[in-house]
């Protein structure tokens, strides 16, 4: 007994477990759809739904296990970890994944490209210092317009 199931009925306009899936595999995007269903695990995990936050448990496992993944790959200590997101929005998911990584996790105030932009010019040598940061951070509203 969970209440994950009729918030996951409600939310997917279905009678029956079913009827999810073919609701969702039956409408394109389905990516989209299923994503947008997180709130909704998170609201019923914070209600104290243990199906919906053993699912968090395992999101939070797998985005850790990618995070070191990324980083052995670029050799690179894993540290602090800046994220972006929807699902990131809410600090339960963000205290769930700091948990599994035993670091800092926190709200990126710069996009992934910018994230990207920091390290290659570390990479060439180029101090990424305060004035450095500010002009991404001008950069970056200038693209957003």
């Amino acid at each position: 007994h969970t209440s994950l199931l009729p918030a996951m009925l409600q939310y997917f306009g279905a009678g029956s477990p079913d009827d999810v899936i073919k609701n969702v595999y039956g409408k394109q995007p389905a990516v989209p759809l299923i994503a947008g269903f997180a709130p909704v695990v998170i609201r019923e995990a914070k209600n104290g739904d243990r199906v919906a936050s053993r699912i968090l448990d395992n999101a939070a496992r797998h985005l850790s296990d990618s995070a070191r993944a990324v980083m052995r790959k670029l050799s690179v200590p894993i540290g602090n970890v800046y994220v972006e997101g929807g699902i990131f929005k809410d600090e339960l998911m963000r205290f769930k994944l700091q948990e599994k990584l035993s670091v800092r996790v926190a709200i990126s105030a710069l996009s992934p490209v910018m994230g990207a932009v920091i390290r290659a010019a570390q990479n060439y040598g180029i101090v990424t210092d305060e004035k450095f940061m500010e002009n991404l951070r001008v950069g970056q509203e200038l693209m957003r317009g």
